[in-house]
């Protein structure tokens, strides 16, 4: 077996690059298990919370409600109507209907039906469909005359088929009485 010499500046060398290394392997693996704490701390997305999957699925079902009774498959014109009709109902209703209203509604529908809502100057006081119906073609601007009744009376029915018992009564009652024909015509 050889001798062999190793100049001093070489293993001091060597000694730091073993201790860089180790340093560095260290640190990756502390790295590595901040990774794993910070992982397994992640916030449960959204969609794995139940009552938002429900009310998500509460919601759709209410606005497929809708868009089968007016023969229509777009959804998001469905949703616009729903959201169109409810506001100008809560918006015709004495507040402490409109409350007992919204009381009924999926938690979701809840949240758009009263959105903007400013309870100070409700009821608006009309007696006939004329101002409901300009009212939901302010916020669906893309029905035309035909499909504007036919889209209140598909929320309507809607409604009918989805808040149980006679809990819609009063609601119908507080409405001008040519726009309480349009909640008796379901399917137009």
């Amino acid at each position: 077996m050889s001798n062999i010499s190793i100049h001093p500046a070489a293993t001091s060398a060597v000694s730091t690059n073993f201790h860089q290394t180790t340093i560095v392997k260290r640190l990756t693996v502390v790295q590595a298990e901040d990774d794993d704490c910070v992982r397994s701390r992640r916030v449960t997305p959204v969609s794995k919370v139940s009552v938002f999957d429900k009310t998500e699925q509460k919601t759709m079902h209410w606005i497929s409600g809708v868009a089968n009774s007016m023969g229509s498959a777009d959804m998001q014109r469905s949703y616009m109507v729903l959201r169109g009709v409810l506001h100008a109902l809560r918006d015709r209703l004495p507040p402490n209907e409109a409350v007992q209203l919204g009381a009924q509604l999926p938690m979701l529908v809840r949240g758009f039906y009263y959105e903007g809502w400013h309870p100070q100057d409700k009821p608006k006081r009309y007696h006939r469909k004329g101002p409901f119906l300009e009212q939901v073609r302010s916020e669906v601007p893309t029905l035309d005359e035909t499909q504007l009744e036919r889209a209140v009376s598909s929320v309507f029915e809607t409604l009918e088929s989805e808040i149980p018992g006679g809990e819609l009564e009063q609601v119908r009652h507080a409405l001008p009485a040519d726009l309480r024909e349009l909640w008796a015509m379901p399917g137009m």
